[in-house]
């Protein structure tokens, strides 16, 4: 197994850890705002971007072991840990096997794959893999109605670009590892700050899953976005700046 980061600049280490599906790529307008005095490190996991492609991808503890050792190569010091979606419940593993960070910012969070949702995700993995164009089914939940107005365009090569990040055999195994382990149960061991960002119009992760997630959690505070959908860190990119910024 073999995982890449990408490390650039000085300053408050940050870890951008993205889901299933997403390109490392998206993480670059969120570098870019929160600008100097950070160094930022993207991960690209098995099977994304410069990941080496896993032969086994749902081996959910085997990769965070894998980027515990990186970051510790690397020097990273008790750095932010930021997750987008499966990211979120990846920052969570890291946090409770005991890698040191400052806090956690999660983006549309999740500590559980519901069986419900999970096999919507798995029939979308089925679909791509059949060749069966789904941008404009997934586009609301990828997507607030307020981005999907403003940018359309951009949100259409986003939601082409994440639905090409990762081979469908790869998302299917991590979205099948996400429904067999849950981390909920062992939340309450996180004691750093959690800031929980959801998008009012997310379907997928709704406010009142963030609000049960953050219930688990010992100091943990919820942002809902009004018009945000999944993708906060494309959506809401300022706040979710200021909200690293804050733990930083």
């Amino acid at each position: 197994m073999a995982i890449h980061i990408d490390s650039r600049g000085a300053g408050t280490d940050v870890v951008l850890i993205g889901g299933t599906p997403k390109p490392p790529s998206h993480w670059e307008p969120l570098r870019a705002e929160l600008g100097p005095g950070f160094r930022t490190h993207v991960v690209h996991l098995p099977g994304y971007g410069e990941g080496t492609a896993p032969p086994e991808p749902g081996d959910l503890e085997g990769v965070e072991a894998e980027i515990a050792r990186r970051l510790e190569e690397l020097g990273v010091e008790r750095p932010v840990l930021v997750g987008y979606s499966g990211g979120s419940y990846r920052s969570f593993a890291l946090a409770l096997r005991g890698v040191p960070c400052r806090g956690i910012v999660g983006l549309a969070p999740m500590g559980h794959l519901e069986r419900a949702r999970g096999e919507s995700l798995l029939g979308v993995a089925d679909a791509l893999e059949a060749g069966i164009d789904v941008r404009e089914a997934v586009l609301p939940a990828l997507f607030g109605s307020r981005t999907r107005e403003r940018s359309p365009d951009a949100v259409t090569r986003w939601a082409e670009e994440i639905l090409a990040a990762a081979k469908p055999a790869t998302m299917r195994a991590e979205i099948r590892a996400y429904m067999a382990r849950d981390l909920c149960p062992s939340l309450g061991g996180i004691e750093v700050p959690v800031v929980l960002r959801g998008g009012r119009d997310d379907p997928g992760v709704t406010p009142e899953n963030v609000q049960a997630l953050a219930a688990l959690l010992p100091n943990a505070t919820v942002e809902i976005v009004d018009g945000a959908s999944h993708c906060l860190h494309l959506e809401d990119l300022q706040a979710t700046a200021e909200s690293i910024r804050a733990l930083a």
